[in-house]
């Protein structure tokens, strides 16, 4: 199955006082369309 939208390594700080603080730390997602959940949700084009 292929996936619809994939997102790797996410990383994302904030500034905070001297420092900052790491509110995602490497954050992967995958969608992927069919399988058990059918294909609601899923983008069609054309």
């Amino acid at each position: 199955m292929t996936a619809l939208l994939e997102l790797r390594d996410i990383r994302r700080s904030y500034p905070s006082g001297d420092g900052s603080v790491e509110v995602l730390k490497g954050i992967t997602l995958q969608h992927q369309c069919g399988g058990d959940g059918g294909d609601r949700g899923c983008l069609r084009l054309g």
